[in-house]
């Protein structure tokens, strides 16, 4: 039903964290959404990429290839002509960036 599943999403750490707003983009690497943080008015663009299952090996969440974008990502220095990054994490089979 539709309440378990709100029920699931406000479980989750983006429910818990931000209200989705609207999604910006759509395709085959997964999608990106615009969200607000609960705490505070910042505004952010989540891009939620499924992982590939094949790829991954036993006990890792992770493929190489989200690790390695997460990282960087991670590494690049603030600049006003780039988008920042601010967080990543993995959950249910998708990973948050």
């Amino acid at each position: 039903s539709s309440s378990s599943t709100n029920l699931v999403a406000d479980l989750s750490f983006l429910g818990k964290n931000f209200t989705v707003n609207s999604t910006l983009v759509e395709g085959d690497f997964g999608e990106v959404k615009e969200v607000q943080s609960k705490y505070s008015n910042d505004k952010y663009a989540i891009k939620i990429s499924k992982v590939d299952k094949m790829k991954v090996k036993t006990g890792l969440h992770y493929t190489k290839m989200h690790l390695k974008e997460v990282r960087v990502h991670s590494s690049i220095p603030s600049h006003p002509n780039l988008v920042n990054f601010f967080r990543a994490w993995k959950e249910d089979g998708y990973v948050y960036m």
